[in-house]
């Protein structure tokens, strides 16, 4: 019987062990561009041609943004997929005009404008991403980023928005994001429904996504991060 105990004592901590993630690292924020596939795409009388791909920024990943979603995957035990870490400059002007090429399923038409030219991303302080399992369950993810800032949706510092869509020619839609954004004195926090948001990096993925990006300030110049905190 004493056995049988310890058999079952060491078999619950062989699995213990075996179901541990492990740590994201820079390598899973790397720039997602491929010249060698991605055609050249044209807009606004320019052309386009996407990176090689494989690329970090100068300064590194924020290890802020880095220390966060390794601890989303401690609280959940589930994988961390970060579909969109560090965009070059050179990709992230790419994803905007192949949106402007591109067509969903339904016939609607990309939109460049979503693709921010002060994106964070091009910092290495912005990543796409859902939890494993979580796919369905935002909510309950962004509770959890919330908790780790020791925060919560009814916490003063907690903002949170029903965000416009901005449309082809600039201008902002009434029609809003099926979900809610959340800021907060550190991250902005936005979900995307499966039919949002589907740039060429998120469109291999038909779940919803959670873009997260640290506040910090952006230095046009260099495309690096300016912290004042």
């Amino acid at each position: 019987m004493l056995g049988i105990i310890l058999w079952l004592s060491f078999s619950v901590k062989a699995l213990a062990v075996l179901t541990v993630i492990p740590d994201l690292t820079p390598d899973d924020f790397r720039c997602k561009g491929d010249s060698a596939v991605h055609p050249v795409c044209r807009w606004n009388n320019h052309e386009y041609c996407d990176c090689r791909g494989g690329g970090l920024p100068q300064a590194g990943i924020d290890p802020q943004l880095l220390n966060l979603l390794n601890e989303l995957q401690r609280r959940f035990n589930k994988p961390v997929i970060v579909n969109s870490g560090y965009r070059c400059p050179q990709h992230n002007s790419y994803i905007a005009a192949e949106l402007y090429n591109w067509t969903d399923d339904c016939g609607n038409p990309g939109n460049p404008y979503e693709v921010s030219t002060q994106s964070r991303h091009m910092m290495g302080a912005a990543a796409d991403f859902y939890v494993q399992d979580y796919e369905l369950n935002p909510v309950e993810v962004i509770d959890t980023i919330l908790s780790i800032q020791g925060l919560n949706q009814q916490s003063p510092e907690v903002r949170i928005y029903w965000v416009n869509q901005k449309k082809r020619d600039g201008s902002y839609s009434t029609n809003y994001y099926h979900y809610r954004a959340y800021s907060t004195p550190q991250w902005w926090i936005h979900p995307y429904a499966p039919q949002e948001g589907r740039d060429l990096d998120n469109r291999h993925y038909s779940g919803v996504y959670i873009h997260i990006h640290h506040r910090v300030n952006f230095d046009e110049s260099s495309c690096q991060p300016c912290y004042d905190n």
